[in-house]
Parts: structure tokens; sequence; C-alpha cells
């Protein structure tokens, strides 16, 4: 099952075309993975990787996780000493302050990531379901709409039905306009 999602992908991302975005509007795909994919992934994303690159294209994969952590240290300057503190001083005033922070040092990272690597560019997102505490998916989405146009993937832990997708299996993000593998 991954294996067919990632060659569904490799089709949809490795051409100038992209009309599969036309239709939605947006260069994005959500790809529902479940626990035994997760084993597999970064193996199956590195041969992508290669693959895209053999066909001229900058494609970047990228730990969601670790990225935000990274953006937020560089946002501290080095020390995140003051933002464990506000959590424990007002928790719920930090939650939302965090949250309004985390989504904006992404969605200012995608941007800019994005022009650099230009129309060749293909960013693929690992980890996706680590944002859920901190900010809904369909947020960053929605910000992001008519902003880049170099596919986005990202592999998201849930289930795609018919007409839903689930991430973490509980939270509905199918109110996007992107493609759903």
């Amino acid at each position: 099952m991954l294996s067919e999602k990632i060659e569904k992908i490799k089709n949809m991302i490795f051409n100038d075309e992209l009309t599969w975005s036309r239709q939605s509007g947006v260069p994005f795909i959500l790809v529902a993975i479940n626990e035994t994919e997760q084993l597999y992934l970064f193996p199956k994303l590195e041969e992508l990787q290669r693959d895209g690159e053999i066909q001229g294209y900058s494609v970047e994969i990228v730990n969601i996780e670790k990225l935000l952590y990274e953006l937020l240290l560089k946002d501290e300057n080095g020390d995140l000493s003051e933002i464990y503190e506000f959590e424990q001083e007002d928790f719920q005033e930090f939650h939302m302050e965090i949250q309004n922070t985390l989504l904006r040092l992404l969605y200012e990272w995608i941007l800019q990531r994005a022009e650099q690597l230009g129309q060749s560019g293909r960013i693929i997102f690992t980890r996706v379901g680590s944002i859920a505490p901190h900010f809904r998916l369909i947020q960053l989405l929605s910000k992001l709409e008519n902003k880049v146009e170099i596919p986005l993937c990202f592999f998201v832990p849930g289930t795609v039905t018919s007409n839903r997708f689930m991430m973490l299996d509980d939270i509905d993000i199918s109110g996007s306009r992107a493609f759903y593998l």
C-alpha cells in the first residue's frame, strides 16, 4: 500500500503540469499512513527524493516536529527557559500564544523555503501528527492557499474514507481542498 502511494505521489509531483492541483487550486497532497507504513516511510521517501533529483527536481524531506523545535529555538535566541516559565505561570495563555507562534513560524518557513527552492522544488513533510496539540493542519493549509505554487506533501497518521480524512483517527481534516491519498 505504501509503495502504491509513493508511486502515485511521484506521478503527481514529478512533472511541471500539476494538473491535479488545478482541480482544487492548491498544490497540497495529504497522505494517510498507518503505523505499519510509518515503519517503512523513510526509506521510501529517500527513494522518492533520489528519483526526483534524477528528474531535475529539488525534493526536501522535512521532519515537521524537528523543524518546529528548531524554529522555536531560533525565535527564542537559543533559550527556551522563558517559554517553560510562561507555561508554568499561565497555561491557557501560553497554549494560545504557542499555537500562534508555531503556526506563524512554520508558515513563514514554508513560504521562504518554497521561494528558495523555486519551481523545481518539492517539499515532503513527515511527523505531521505532532502538530495536532499545537494547531490544526487545516489552519496552515488555509494560510498557504494561493501563496505557494510548488507541491507540498504531508504524511499524516490517520485514515481516509470516501469522504473524510481523519488525522490520528480523531481529528477531521476533510475541510481542506488538498488532494487526499
